[in-house]
């Protein structure tokens, strides 16, 4: 729901439960005429000594750089629209915009793809690893007593360990906009500018408390999230001005 704020292609997810246990059910984006391409076999592909099968940990020869010049030949995911002629790059762009938005640091090179026969960039998927998951509630509650100022401290100290000297995610993602067309970089901060906190309020408040599996978001779930998608929407802005 976030990434449809940005106008980013992304998976179809909702919530479920099975037999008592919490789960999602996703969508299959892929045809049955069609394959996935992951990432890690098109980087492997212009490079025989890149290390494909490496997902984490400092990832020799995953970059921004690296990952543009795999995406060259493929054009934007079906569907999006940006305002000049669209390379699946400058979309991927987009994407490492929002994973820096809702602080998702797994964007390894197994976590994109392009479908094939179309040569066309895959919608985003597997976002899992944002938002403060793996916090208990008693730490997102403290974050939240100490303000604002503690959690920027906390996600200043973020990594995506997946990326060659492992960088934050806005550090990612301010890279790969110096790398993207000048009108599309424009369109992608404009797009971010424009997502209000009454915008993200309405997308939080969708998730329902409870579900037949038990307690779904926590109230502490739900504040904190709404404090790092504004905390990381100044970061971006303010990281983007002075690249």
């Amino acid at each position: 729901e976030l990434a449809k704020l940005l106008g980013i292609p992304a998976a179809t997810v909702e919530l479920a439960s099975r037999r008592g246990r919490k789960g999602i059910v996703a969508q299959n984006f892929v045809s049955n005429d069609a394959s996935l391409v992951l990432g890690n076999e098109l980087l492997s592909a212009r490079d025989p000594d890149y290390p494909q099968d490496q997902q984490v940990n400092n990832t020799a020869g995953y970059t921004v750089d690296a990952i543009r010049g795999a995406l060259s030949p493929y054009e934007g995911p079906e569907g999006g629209q940006m305002p000049t002629a669209e390379s699946a790059f400058d979309w991927f762009s987009g994407y490492l915009v929002f994973d820096a938005w809702i602080n998702n640091t797994d964007r390894h090179h197994m976590n994109w793809g392009v479908i094939d026969p179309r040569n066309a960039l895959a919608p985003s998927f597997d976002h899992g690893s944002s938002l403060a998951f793996g916090e208990t509630d008693e730490r997102k509650n403290r974050l939240l007593s100490d303000g604002n100022a503690a959690i920027r401290r906390w996600l200043d100290r973020g990594r995506t360990r997946s990326f060659q000297g492992m960088p934050s995610m806005v550090e990612v993602a301010v890279t790969s906009l110096s790398l993207c067309s000048p009108p599309n970089r424009t369109q992608w901060l404009e797009r971010l500018e424009n997502v209000s906190d009454t915008d993200v309020r309405a997308v939080v408040d969708q998730l329902p408390e409870t579900g037949p599996a038990g307690l779904v978001v926590s109230e502490a779930s739900r504040r904190l999230c709404e404090a790092i998608l504004r905390i990381n929407r100044e970061r971006l802005l303010d990281g983007a001005a002075t690249h």
